[in-house]
């Protein structure tokens, strides 16, 4: 069994995640984030992750730490996809700093408090 957290998870609602591949953004934390995308990730690779609300945009460097298969999706024509879900870590001291920044920042905005 896993390390417990070290830092609480805070669930997000309208949170996105652009780049490297899209996706809606499920928690985040002050080291990284979960997401759910139909892309798949891959464990290991470092990216420029481009995270956003609307106009408001990061451009945060981050590592993919897991992933899993979690389900799958109809997409038009009948189509099927798979969905996966990832998390990201972030760390670089800077890269965290400015995440942990934005997070205090814009909190009522896009977090979800239980």
């Amino acid at each position: 069994m896993g390390s417990p957290r070290r830092q609480p998870r805070y669930r997000t609602e309208h949170l996105r995640i652009d780049e490297p591949v899209s996706g809606r953004v499920l928690n985040v934390g002050h080291r990284g984030l979960a997401f759910e995308t139909l892309e798949r990730p891959f464990v290991g690779r470092s990216h420029f992750f481009r995270i956003g609300l609307g106009s408001k945009q990061l451009r945060l460097s981050g590592s993919i730490q897991w992933c899993r298969l979690v389900g799958t999706e109809s997409c038009a024509y009948g189509e099927v996809k798979p969905v996966f879900r990832a998390g990201v870590f972030f760390a670089d001291t800077a890269t965290a700093e400015a995440w942990r920044e934005a997070l205090m920042s814009s909190a009522r905005t896009w977090i979800t408090y239980p």
